[in-house]
């Protein structure tokens, strides 16, 4: 898992948001990102569990994108596939 503190924006452009930040005339909104990669059987468990702790009901809660990981390769040992998790 990684977190990330980023600054984005989403339809509404961050117009009426109290936390913005301006940057080069575009307004962003400060947030934070969750990258997890876990395995096919976890997917729904851990997109439930997101989704309970994110919600606020408000404009900005964010989004989970759900893609596929087609294969891994650990660097430090060449590591491929489930070996390099």
């Amino acid at each position: 898992m990684t977190v990330s503190e980023i600054k984005g924006f989403g339809k509404g452009r961050a117009r009426k948001a109290t936390d913005k930040i301006v940057y080069e005339m575009v307004e962003f909104i400060p947030r934070i990102q969750l990258e997890v990669v876990v395995a096919d059987e976890m997917v729904d468990q851990v997109v439930n569990v997101i989704q309970k702790y994110a919600h606020t009901g408000n404009t900005g809660d964010g989004k989970i994108f759900i893609s596929t990981v087609d294969n891994i390769v650990k660097i430090r040992t060449n590591e491929r596939g489930k070996d390099a998790v």
